[in-house]
């Protein structure tokens, strides 16, 4: 079977990552296995860049309506070149597996065409398909009926005006075009997905639980590790990974970290050092008393990262909107507790009491008591530690997820076979 991955990126972020994993694990699983991304960082001869602007011929009118459309609000699908995507690689495709089609590189208006060549199976990792224009739509039930009004045109990825209404409409006519397969990360977000304009093109959908790589993301003793990071061995450690931009960000909520850290230094009397730490950006070091934030740099060794959650003592995680962040289940397949906003899909991630605890969106107070609890709760965190780990490796998997991933190709292969080409 040839397999061709489509993504934005053919690593970075949580869509790319995964995209990643399954190009490299179906090859080495015996497939025919390739990477078409807009962005490529990684060299292997099975990844394609994807360059649309080889195919856009120059021309004033077309610059002068991209422009236009810019303006008055309208997402920009001026992508020459995208149907010959699946010519890219040595040879014609048996699936086409989507990740995130948004990400500038991508015209959704062949997606029909691409669709009625290929069987197609689409993973949704955000809301973007099912919206005018946003990533995630927070407290916004228009998605349901046509958007208009945007609540936060702001919200990525951004427009400029208030189009959101036709975008919709647009998107509309080109899933009543198309036909292909659906997989969601969480339960949540395939529930969002029934409600939707993308449904009346859904041939088949499920859930498909992304995996982690517990070769590398695994548990491991705490003490030795610490003084590879030159950390205190006898500090409770907090982790948190940032977003690109974290105080920006609209879906990430630093906001609640910061707000949790200055209310549990404030309430927390005892020598012990605090360290908290945030991985992903470079910010000078902080120390507030007994507690100090040290800020790493974006890392791309997977087995650095790794360590930063295996010296950890829990990973608290804050967001106002997520589908099924990889980075709680790196830090649960390390052993790590998570403390973690119930937004999306991130309640079927963690087991709330079991392997970790579920706060409130922007939930402070909760936040930092549940901190507390583990912090002076030593056989409490030992056992979600336990927990953690082994919940883990028996739901997210990385060899789990891939046998689900082949074993719904061959099932996507043998039902398009039986498929009535004329419904395109």
């Amino acid at each position: 079977m040839i397999v061709l991955q489509i993504s934005s990126y053919d690593y970075l972020g949580g869509a790319g990552r995964i995209a990643w994993y399954l190009y490299k694990e179906n090859k080495a699983r015996g497939l025919e296995s390739y990477l078409v991304a807009g962005v490529r960082t990684r060299e292997d001869p099975g990844i394609f860049q994807f360059d649309y602007s080889k195919y856009q011929k120059i021309k004033i009118a077309r610059k002068i309506r991209r422009f236009w459309d810019y303006i008055v609000g309208k997402e920009n699908f001026n992508f020459p070149g995208t149907e010959e995507i699946p010519n890219l690689i040595p040879t014609k495709p048996d699936i086409l597996h989507a990740h995130n089609l948004h990400g500038g590189y991508f015209d959704l208006r062949m997606l029909p065409l691409i669709s009625s060549k290929f069987p197609t199976l689409l993973t949704l990792h955000d809301t973007w398909l099912l919206s005018g224009h946003c990533a995630y739509f927070i407290n916004c039930e228009r998605w349901k009926f046509g958007c208009g009004n945007c609540p936060d045109i702001s919200r990525p990825p951004a427009i400029r005006r208030d189009a959101s209404a036709y975008n919709w409409r647009k998107k509309k006519q080109i899933y009543e075009q198309s036909r292909f397969y659906v997989a969601s990360p969480s339960q949540w977000l395939l529930d969002k997905v029934h409600e939707s304009i993308l449904m009346p093109a859904i041939i088949k959908s499920k859930v498909i639980h992304n995996g982690v790589d517990n070769a590398i993301f695994k548990f491991a003793e705490k003490l030795a590790i610490r003084r590879q990071l030159a950390l205190p061995e006898d500090a409770f450690i907090l982790l948190y990974v940032v977003a690109a931009d974290m105080k920006k960000n609209a879906y990430k909520d630093f906001n609640t970290i910061d707000a949790t850290l200055a209310l549990l230094q404030s309430r927390v009397n005892t020598n012990r050092k605090l360290i908290f730490l945030g991985l992903g950006t470079d910010e000078k070091v902080e120390i507030h008393g007994n507690l100090e934030k040290r800020y790493i740099p974006y890392q791309k060794d997977l087995q650095l990262v790794a360590k930063y959650y295996q010296v950890s003592d829990i990973y608290i995680h804050a967001a106002l909107a997520d589908t099924f962040p990889n980075v709680v289940l790196e830090a649960l397949a390390c052993g790590t507790p998570v403390i973690a906003t119930d937004v999306g899909g991130i309640r079927e991630q963690v087991l709330d009491g079991r392997t970790g605890l579920l706060v409130p969106a922007q939930g402070v107070e909760r936040m930092t008591q549940n901190i507390i609890e583990l912090m002076f709760g030593e056989e409490k965190l030992t056992a979600m530690s336990q927990n953690a780990a082994e919940d883990a490796l028996n739901r997210f998997s990385l060899a789990k997820m891939v046998d689900n991933y082949i074993n719904y190709y061959n099932e996507i292969s043998s039902t398009w076979k039986r498929i009535n080409q004329k419904e395109f």
